[in-house]
């Protein structure tokens, strides 16, 4: 890839088939999915050991495999290549560097066989303990059944090999095989051989029964046969059983996305299309059930995926209103600077401000899919600068000069009135007088509950303590005579 593929911005990068994003800029191998080079956050992120290194400093290169794309990239300064593939259908990416040696493609775009493993573009990424060395692939055998392939794998320095035997129907690599050679007979018996380190005089072998026979052994082993199912023919039939398991997995999947919904409804479309027998019609009396079934899964995702754009709308529109709330909030926590107000009108506004602001706050949690602990949040954030805000309103308020703005507002008012000429002049001064008296009722509101708790308190009785009584006239002239 070289300049031609470069995408110039804030963060550049290289544009893969218009799917992929990649570059190597700070310090980070990333991988995007949107051609966005105002930001440098992807889906994917590894580790360079040269954190300053441009574009042009490393190499890279790629294969489009249809539902797999394969990346390779050599950092700068580094020795090794860095194999990476992304699966379309996922959005997923995967380092996957035991690629290196070979990789082939399964068959009917199943995903990928490589000498210690296999990827299937399911997402499932199988590996295998093998033997070191560096393999490649040297053949690949598809049994006359249409069912099963066989891919080996040949490492040319200790001459031994590598057997996968690969599924179409269950999608399923078998454990490999491994030795020094093999053999494979027509009637699909299968020898592997190990050599030792010394000489021996007994060489275990191990003789395995599988599928891949020769054409001709099969064609004398088959037994005649005209029926239906004959005549569509085995490898058809595998193909169309494996993506018929393709659709059990999808439909017994728990995942829940608009991807997942839309890949169904893809991939029963490309079943009847691709397939004669299952298309409904009236010749194909064996598979009507099959079409029935399919037709209904299709429908019901649809149904599903109508509700779940709803519902992720919803989602959306709702987390939109919760944000611009809170940042409303933001701004109102930013702005109460009571330390700087010199008149109780600024006071009495920001409260009412204030408890407007809760008022919509409160109305989020009717919303379908709110947020609830963030709403939670928000309203004791509120709820505690409200309390602040009152508590210096009334420190306010007790002080002398107060309510002078009120007075010299409505000495304003007297004037104005006096003055007035024509309803246009009595409508502003009946304005003033209605912001007022709000801003009035506001403080007598504030102060309503202080006044009736007031009203209700009773001061302590002050504690007695006995009091020696004085002595009486006549018991002192008593006290005296004695």
């Amino acid at each position: 890839m070289g300049r031609d593929s470069q995408v110039q911005g804030r963060s550049p990068h290289l544009n893969i088939a218009d799917t992929l994003f990649v570059d190597n800029l700070r310090g980070d191998i990333t991988f995007k999915v949107e051609n966005n080079t105002a930001t440098g956050e992807g889906i994917y992120a590894d580790p360079v050991e040269s954190d300053s290194q441009s574009l042009d400093d490393a190499s890279f290169d790629y294969a489009d495999l249809g539902e797999i794309l394969l990346v390779r990239i050599l950092p700068f300064n580094e020795e090794r290549w860095r194999y990476y593939l992304f699966n379309r259908s996922q959005r997923r990416i995967e380092r996957v560097d035991a690629m290196a040696g070979s990789v082939a493609s399964l068959p009917d775009n199943h995903g990928l066989i490589f000498p210690s493993g296999s990827y299937l573009t399911t997402g499932e990424l199988k590996t295998f303990q093998i033997p070191e060395g560096d393999f490649r692939l040297k053949r690949t055998l598809r049994a006359p059944n249409g069912e099963d392939m066989l891919y080996v794998f040949f490492e040319q320095l200790t001459g031994q090999v590598i057997l996968y035997r690969y599924n179409l129907i269950r999608k399923q690599v078998d454990v490999p095989l491994a030795g020094h050679g093999y053999a494979l007979f027509e009637n699909g018996h299968l020898v592997i051989f190990n050599a030792d380190s010394e000489p021996t005089l007994v060489h275990p072998l191990q003789v395995w029964e599988t599928p891949f026979t020769s054409e001709s052994y099969h064609a004398e082993a088959s037994v005649a046969n005209d029926s239906e199912l004959a005549r569509i023919g085995n490898p058809e039939l595998v193909r169309g059983i494996a993506e018929l398991n393709t659709v059990i997995g999808l439909v017994a999947s728990k995942s829940a996305s608009e991807r997942h919904f839309t890949g169904l409804i893809r991939t029963i479309d490309r079943i009847l299309d691709q397939f004669f027998w299952l298309s409904g019609r009236q010749e194909e009396q064996l598979f009507t059930g099959l079409y029935q079934q399919l037709t209904t899964i299709r429908g019901t995702a649809e149904l599903v995926l109508d509700e779940y754009e709803k519902v992720q709308s919803i989602r959306a529109q709702t987390a939109t209103a919760i944000k611009e709330v809170a940042d409303e909030q933001a701004s109102l926590m930013r702005d109460m600077k009571p330390d700087s107000w010199k008149a109780p009108d600024q006071f009495v506004s920001y409260l009412a401000r204030l408890r407007e602001h809760r008022g919509r706050v409160r109305t989020l949690n009717d919303r379908r899919y709110a947020d609830k602990p963030r709403i939670e949040t928000l309203e004791k954030e509120l709820s505690d600068a409200e309390e602040r805000l009152t508590e210096r309103t009334f420190r306010f308020l007790a002080s002398p000069e107060a309510l002078d703005g009120y007075r010299k507002t409505l000495n304003e008012l007297q004037a104005d009135l006096a003055e007035a000429e024509n309803r246009d002049a009595l409508e502003k001064i009946v304005k003033r007088y209605r912001e007022l008296t709000s801003g009035l009722d506001m403080i007598q509101g504030m102060l309503a509950p202080w006044r009736a708790m007031m009203r209700h308190w009773k001061p302590p009785l002050p504690t007695t303590f006995p009091v020696s009584t004085p002595p009486s006239t006549s018991s002192a002239q008593k006290r005296r005579s004695a």
